[in-house]
């Protein structure tokens, strides 16, 4: 296979099939937010799904289309192939969305084909993506979705994706992008600061409600973007001279507007993370990241067992976040409350506690991923935060355990309801004395001499072991 370019493959190219069936997605496909290969034979790179520069849509990666029993609804006229309607915004734009201008521009008649998710139907498909397709100027009346029954297209054309994840965009795609928007913004040269808040979300930056708060006394616009229609966070950024984006999906919405003549900063939520740097540094004039953050901090683990990350806790350090927002313009210090701060990053990092405990993000056993917590709050000096919560997850575990299986609990024989309890104080014992000794760690000024490191090294190697073995039930 041809290496590809660093910028997407010029976007005016076309793949034609004739005769194609398309079988719904699988529910495990369906979770990787891209449709499997459905045609045979030697097709180009851009008539597949790309991500980072490689196919995502190959069996490996999604696995092989599994033929429906369903009789095929027979799509007559021509289509064109638009993706799969991802349930996550900015995945659907910068991933599937790409497609759509060129698409509607050269084949203005045909039909727009999406695959959803099996359980999904058109009822359901959220209003963001009927607010893109009017952005793209595609008739909603062309659209039509692949769902639990296979679809035959007798005449189907792909057109590539103008930029995807960590590839930017085409030149003539950012042109043609230009063309069509300019009409549509607001008159005038941008002007102001706006800040795109994550405040509303339960993975939120820590204390971002304080930020908000103090953003606006500032005088700067702030907007949740899941709380405004498309078009209006659409106005909003194509008139400020300086958007501060908190990292997150809203980030991708500027993806649908081209290139104009303002400055970006994004409030890193991953620390030493740049998401859509090379979505969107050729759409602005300077584009930057602000790492504010004294950490992250992992409380759940995914599949294979490691920290998941995506939903690490991000936590703040005030000065720094005063300091990047003076260094943008934006003078916080003078009405900055470093107690009123620190008791919002408290209460938003509890709420987050309490969210990621619940259903499967708690992953594996509490004891587990309680020795997770503790381990990146002790290596950012924050140890004492464990204990609270670490209790939020156990009172939350508690009642799981006891909706899911209470009925077991009553017909369990009596003798190993104590060996269980006595299992569990062991467990929880062990958690409390790894805490002392990571407590010790961060405070001993004997940390880097050679004897006392390896004795405790020694003792977490064997209590990590021991949680590994035995989880709480």
């Amino acid at each position: 296979m041809d290496p590809l370019p660093q910028q997407a493959i010029h976007p005016g190219r076309t793949y034609r099939a004739n005769g194609v069936r398309i079988d719904p997605l699988t529910t495990a496909q369906a979770r990787r937010r891209v449709a499997p290969s459905f045609w045979t034979g030697d097709v180009p790179d851009f008539a597949h799904h790309l991500r980072g520069g490689r196919r995502a849509d190959g069996p490996r990666a999604v696995g092989t289309p599994t033929p429906s029993p369903e009789p095929a609804e027979i799509l007559d006229g021509p289509a064109v192939w638009c993706g799969f309607l991802a349930d996550h915004f900015g995945h659907f734009v910068a991933e599937h969305a790409p497609r759509l201008l060129f698409s509607r521009l050269e084949r203005p008649d045909d039909t727009f084909l999406f695959m959803l998710r099996p359980w999904v139907n058109e009822a359901a498909v959220p209003t963001w993506f009927w607010d893109i397709l009017d952005w793209y100027g595609v008739p909603r009346e062309q659209v039509a979705f692949v769902t639990s029954r296979p679809v035959f297209v007798r005449e189907l054309r792909i057109l590539p994706q103008a930029e995807h994840l960590t590839v930017g965009p085409a030149r003539e795609y950012l042109d043609a992008l230009d063309d069509h928007t300019r009409p549509m913004l607001p008159a005038g040269p941008p002007d102001g600061t706006l800040f795109v808040s994550r405040a509303g979300m339960n993975l939120r930056l820590g204390g971002e409600r304080y930020l908000e708060d103090r953003l606006r006394a500032a005088g700067v616009t702030v907007i949740r973007p899941e709380a405004a229609p498309l078009r209006e966070q659409l106005d909003l950024y194509a008139s400020a001279r300086t958007i501060i984006f908190s990292e997150g999906s809203a980030m991708h919405g500027r993806q649908l507007l081209g290139r104009i003549d303002q400055d970006v900063s994004v409030l890193v939520r991953r620390k030493g993370k740049h998401v859509g740097r090379v979505l969107l540094e050729d759409r602005v004039r300077t584009l930057d990241y602000l790492d504010t953050l004294v950490g992250n901090l992992p409380f759940s683990v995914d599949a294979s067992g490691r920290p998941a990350m995506y939903h690490a806790f991000p936590l703040a350090d005030q000065q720094a976040l005063v300091e990047a927002f003076d260094k943008h313009g934006v003078d916080l210090s003078g009405s900055w409350s470093e107690s009123a701060f620190e008791q919002s990053q408290k209460e938003d990092l509890e709420n987050w506690a309490s969210w990621v405990s619940q259903g499967s993000r708690a992953g594996s056993g509490l004891e587990a991923r309680a020795r997770l917590l503790q381990g990146a709050l002790a290596a950012v000096g924050q140890l004492s935060r464990s204990g609270s919560l670490v209790k939020i997850a156990e009172s939350i575990a508690a009642q799981k355990a006891a909706e899911a299986t209470g009925a077991e609990q009553v017909t369990a024989a009596p003798d190993t309801i104590p060996a269980r309890r006595d299992s569990e104080d062991a467990l929880r014992d062990r958690i409390s004395v790894l805490q002392r000794r990571l407590d010790q760690i961060e405070h001993s000024r004997t940390w880097r001499a050679t004897t006392p490191a390896r004795r405790v090294g020694s003792f977490l190697h064997h209590t990590a072991r021991s949680l590994r073995r035995r989880t709480t039930r």
